[in-house]
């Protein structure tokens, strides 16, 4: 997949989601996610953050971790691939607090610092 066409893609899903369609949202976001573009972690977010909202933890888990994979730059809250980061990071911790693992939440926490 091309940069532009998992850009296009990301957009595609995010239209999706604000309609309601959030299956086909959800399979959008998934393809730009496993792309390996430079779209993909912000299709992990927005995915995670969309089945977060709607109660599908373990996929929620799933996206937030896949987001983490793209990357092995530090988390932080500046600009950039950091800032993803740390957003997955939080989204992780609080997937893993509602699923009651706070020993996972605490390390998914200090990834974030």
């Amino acid at each position: 997949m091309r940069e532009s066409q998992a850009r296009r893609l990301y957009w595609r899903a995010s239209r999706l989601e604000q309609r309601g369609d959030y299956a086909a949202a959800r399979a959008t976001f998934e393809r730009v996610l496993h792309s390996g573009e430079s779209q993909g972690p912000h299709a992990g977010l927005a995915l995670g953050r969309m089945l977060l909202v709607r109660g599908d933890l373990d996929g929620a888990r799933t996206a937030f971790e896949r987001t983490l994979g793209y990357s092995g730059a530090p988390p932080g809250p500046e600009p950039g691939e950091g800032n993803w980061t740390f957003k997955a990071a939080f989204g992780l911790e609080a997937v893993l607090e509602h699923q009651g693992d706070r020993s996972g939440a605490r390390v998914a926490r200090e990834r974030a610092h």
